[in-house]
């Protein structure tokens, strides 16, 4: 797969069948596609989810660890395009923006936020056979956020 910089507009296009005329009255460059991407993602996991800061226990994990097997493509896609860091910074953002729970710090937002996804990104990126309820189980004993 291609790093994403070295993907043109002309082959997202292609590839979406649209004209460039049609990108450029949505998107000013194709790192915005990008952050499309992410955004949505980050709304299917917290429209089916639920937030992260409010009950962090084994069955939160199962259930969010079963959302990211399901989007286990985009996710690695994410990783294999380079645009790792900026699916990180964005989801900062989303998740610093949020008003979820007053008694969970940024900081706390921000290690749970890293932590999660460095696991997953390994977890998917070396294609790992772990199982679900092992990964929850772990989760569940070594992140906690108390609110």
């Amino acid at each position: 797969m291609k790093d994403y910089k070295e993907i043109s507009i002309t082959e997202i296009c292609r590839e979406a069948k649209v004209s460039r005329t049609a990108f450029y009255k949505n998107y000013k460059t194709k790192e915005d596609v990008i952050k499309d991407i992410i955004i949505d993602l980050n709304n299917v996991f917290v429209n089916e989810v639920g937030s992260p800061f409010t009950k962090l226990d084994k069955e939160y994990y199962k259930f969010f660890l079963s959302k990211v097997f399901e989007y286990k493509d985009v996710i690695l896609f994410m990783n294999n395009t380079g645009f790792k860091d900026g699916y990180l910074q964005i989801t900062n953002k989303i998740i610093l923006g949020k008003e979820s729970n007053k008694n969970v710090s940024k900081l706390q937002k921000l290690i749970w936020n890293g932590g999660i996804q460095n696991i997953i990104n390994y977890v998917l990126s070396n294609d790992l056979e772990y199982d679900i309820d092992e990964i929850a189980t772990t989760l569940a004993n070594t992140i906690r956020i108390e609110g």
